[in-house]
């Protein structure tokens, strides 16, 4: 039987995680209390679909049968039955405080709650629910993180790729069709394979961190994705250099800049990690183990050995045709 899911609150992030409870097949509850958030939140799941069905992710047959699976109402009630309770509101702990008297009276005991928040603590949140063992904060990284992977990523090693020097084989590529979006499948495919690689690497690093040697150290897995998020990331510049895989060829080494870029990333998030001062501002671990750092270079630097795996094999198969 599958599962019943609640989500409380009808944002951009409520909408959002609507859309992906429902395509996977989901019966879901999303409760709002005002017509107009509730309205929107419909749009905004619509909006999602005919996007996916747009990029050829989705039919409409599909988008039929999955809003079919969603319920928007101002009634708690509705949450009789859920199993799993996603908690989107603001980030104001009188607010959530509330609705997590709500959801367990109208979910039952056993619920299970998450939280969205990026601003404020798990155990501070954990208390507020009365029932921490049934609480989890679905959102592995705190804010300092986010802004340092933003600027991590995003700054030096995007700057570098576009001093990228040029293919010779430039001049003997089919001109594009003028009326082709820039996201073609193609595209979008390459997207998604690079994206699903990272995300287990990052994931793989989150749960080793959390259950090696049975610790359930929270602390340590949030670490581990983050730095393995970085580092993936700093990696995958390599591998956005061209379509086909470049580890073996010169051009991994073509572009002083991205080599600049890669060496700048890597020193400043293993600063991070091996500087004691920088833990408290970061809110990372302690005293990890060696095993578990050594984790860390070997599922971000994985990351890119796939991603280069899967490169090579798309560009075997379109030469075979």
């Amino acid at each position: 039987m599958q599962e019943k899911i609640g989500i409380y609150g009808t944002g951009t992030i409520g909408s959002g995680q609507a859309t992906l409870t429902i395509g996977n097949g989901c019966e879901t509850v999303v409760i709002g209390h005002s017509k107009g958030g509730q309205e929107r939140c419909r749009q905004a799941v619509a909006r999602n679909w005919d996007d996916l069905i747009a990029a050829g992710l989705a039919t409409e047959a599909a988008k039929t049968a999955a809003l079919e699976r969603m319920t928007i109402t101002d009634d708690p009630a509705a949450l009789a039955g859920c199993t799993f309770v996603f908690e989107a509101v603001s980030e104001d702990l009188a607010v959530k405080r509330q609705v997590y008297q709500t959801i367990r009276t109208h979910g039952g005991g056993d619920v299970i709650i998450a939280s969205c928040t990026s601003s404020l603590g798990a155990e501070e949140l954990g208390d507020l629910c009365g029932d921490p063992e049934h609480f989890l904060v679905a959102h592995p990284f705190q804010p300092v993180h986010l802004l340092f992977i933003n600027l991590l990523t995003d700054s030096l090693p995007a700057i570098a790729l576009g001093l990228e020097p040029h293919s010779d084989d430039v001049m003997k590529r089919k001109p594009r069709p003028a009326n082709e979006s820039i996201l073609t499948k193609e595209f979008l495919a390459k997207v998604g394979y690079s994206g699903v690689i990272i995300s287990i690497a990052t994931i793989g690093a989150f749960l080793l961190g959390y259950f090696y040697q049975g610790a359930h150290n929270a602390g340590a897995a949030m670490t581990m994705a983050f730095a393995t998020l970085c580092m993936a990331r700093l990696f995958h510049g390599f591998s956005c250099k061209a379509e086909k895989p470049v580890i073996f060829s010169k051009r991994l080494w073509n572009n002083p800049f991205a080599i600049l870029a890669f060496a700048a990333g890597m020193v400043l998030i293993n600063a991070v990690l091996w500087i004691p001062a920088l833990h408290g501002l970061f809110q990372i671990e302690n005293g990890m183990s060696g095993v578990l750092i050594g984790a860390i270079y070997g599922f971000s630097f994985g990351s890119m050995i796939l991603v280069q795996i899967v490169k090579a094999i798309v560009a075997a198969v379109k030469k075979s045709k």
